[in-house]
């Protein structure tokens, strides 16, 4: 097995732990994991029937074909695959895959995906029923998460697919906080660089000097002055005028 250091530490205790039994297989933003690495514990555990593969970069499209393909056979069913964040997956790739998950054309389209919810859990946490995270962006035609737009009226929207404002992170913008699809000319930034629509960006608390909010995914980088009720974001707080200011307060 290739996987250095701690990676190959960690498929070790996979091993010695699991005797055989394992069935749930989270190795989540795991980038020293290599394809030997995945293919020896889906040999070692054939009754593995989720696998959250997420980020994990050092793995290539083919190193997981040949695990899944290893983990559907003998009439064993993989219920659910995550591999978002892996590197060059291609509509070959996704189409040999749903082949191996024995996928319905219309089986993973069931559960609409939002932006803003897919943010606020782990991948583990997942409690939505499609058995295959990604597919094809019906915008820019790469294999990506894909989501629907949590605003009222996109959702009339679908119902023509002209005006079907679904797609992945990269073609369609979408609010941090609520998920909704935004215009470039209602776009805001927060500090942290993230989008939010108007409404969100307005009821968000903002910074005393910039006035400018966070998202609520970086609200923890506040700062607060002893001796002073302000707040102020951590930029804002490393410009000599702040700090002056609330020295003199």
């Amino acid at each position: 097995m290739e996987a250095p250091g701690h990676a190959h530490e960690a498929l070790h205790l996979v091993f010695k732990r699991s005797n055989g039994r394992l069935r749930t297989l989270a190795l989540i933003c795991c980038v020293k994991i290599t394809d030997d690495g995945l293919q020896r514990v889906a040999e070692k555990n054939p009754l593995i029937e989720k696998a959250y593969l997420t980020t994990c970069t050092g793995l290539s499209p083919n190193g997981v074909l040949r695990a899944v393909e290893t983990l559907t056979q003998h009439n064993h069913h993989l219920k659910s695959l995550k591999i978002n964040g892996i590197y060059n997956i291609n509509k070959q790739h996704l189409k040999t895959l749903s082949s191996f998950l024995q996928l319905t054309p219309s089986e993973d389209k069931q559960n609409p995906i939002f932006f803003h919810g897919h943010k606020s859990f782990s991948a583990i946490e997942d409690t939505s029923d499609r058995r295959l995270d990604v597919e094809v962006c019906p915008k820019c035609k790469a294999v990506r998460l894909v989501f629907d737009c949590s605003g009222d009226a996109c959702k009339r929207k679908a119902e023509n697919p002209l005006m079907e404002c679904r797609g992945c992170y990269f073609c369609i913008p979408r609010c941090e906080e609520c998920g909704v699809c935004v215009q470039k000319e209602e776009t805001m930034k927060a500090i942290c660089g993230d989008f939010m629509c108007l409404h969100c960006w307005l009821k968000s608390p903002k910074c005393d000097f910039c006035n400018k909010p966070y998202c609520s995914r970086h609200g923890d980088r506040w700062c607060a002055h002893p001796d002073s009720t302000l707040f102020v974001c951590d930029i804002c707080d490393e410009k000599p005028e702040v700090l002056l200011s609330s020295i003199l307060m």
